[in-house]
């Protein structure tokens, strides 16, 4: 499964571009929706800083979370 954040100026061009369904079921992606104001990267940032990333990750209690404490443990 995919996770992403992405900007809600983003968000229609892509569900056309891919013909997105929403599914809650059984998703294969989940998009994360920032609005715009708040988004807090520039318009060439395709991948979020390392720690950004990591803090992210820490927020689930998984498998995640530990990878993202052992890649702020890197630093």
């Amino acid at each position: 499964m995919l996770e992403a954040y992405l900007p809600a100026s983003a968000l229609l061009g892509l569900v056309d571009r891919f013909a997105l369904e929403e599914s809650p079921h059984r998703p294969n992606i989940i998009l994360l929706v920032v609005d715009d104001a708040g988004w807090p990267f520039g318009p060439n940032v395709d991948v979020a800083p390392l720690p950004v990333v990591a803090v992210d990750l820490l927020q689930l209690n998984d498998e995640r979370s530990r990878a993202g404490a052992e890649l702020l443990g890197r630093r």
